[in-house]
């Protein structure tokens, strides 16, 4: 009994507004993109920020094996190289008595270790010319010019739409 009053007034009040003023309802389907941190990997959401299924890369881009994108990664290890410093040496009283060499390390640069090679699906970053840095989610292992690889995710970006109804007076 309820429903057939709610639409006998729904009837009303839609048909009062069609004998007063003309309306016409349009529908309109936005898409967005979603944050940088959100990723779709099969069919599944994920935010990349501190989940740890999602590894942290850097690497070289090869080229493309089919649609997937071949990267050799490596890491960056600093270079040390001996050197001395010379420190204060204090007496009983705590007063400067003299300095000493003492020897210690010192950073001078880096160095490119060459890692494995990986395959990338969805990966859209290959138009970079130098090195990359990316996160991928792991899907397991293929086989790239016999030898096997592991194959990673870079995922899709999340794109959602919202849809919205406009009433608009003709």
């Amino acid at each position: 009994m309820k429903v057939v009053a709610s639409m006998a007034l729904a009837m009303c009040l839609f048909s009062a507004n069609a004998q007063t003023n003309s309306y016409k309802f349009v529908v309109v389907t936005n898409w967005f993109r979603g944050a940088a941190n959100l990723r779709v990997v099969g069919n599944q959401l994920w935010n990349i920020k501190n989940n740890p299924l999602w590894v942290n890369f850097q690497g070289d881009f090869i080229g493309f094996d089919g649609s997937n994108a071949v990267i050799s990664t490596f890491t960056m290890h600093p270079v040390y190289q001996a050197a001395t410093t010379s420190r204060a040496t204090y007496n009983y009283m705590g007063g400067i008595s003299g300095y000493r060499n003492v020897p210690t390390t010192v950073q001078v640069g880096t160095e490119k270790q060459t890692g494995k090679i990986i395959i990338v699906q969805n990966f859209t970053n290959s138009d970079s010319i130098e090195s990359l840095s990316f996160q991928a989610y792991k899907l397991g292992i293929t086989e790239y010019q016999g030898k096997p690889v592991e194959i990673w995710d870079f995922g899709k970006p999340y794109i959602f739409q919202v849809v919205t109804t406009n009433k608009i007076r003709i």
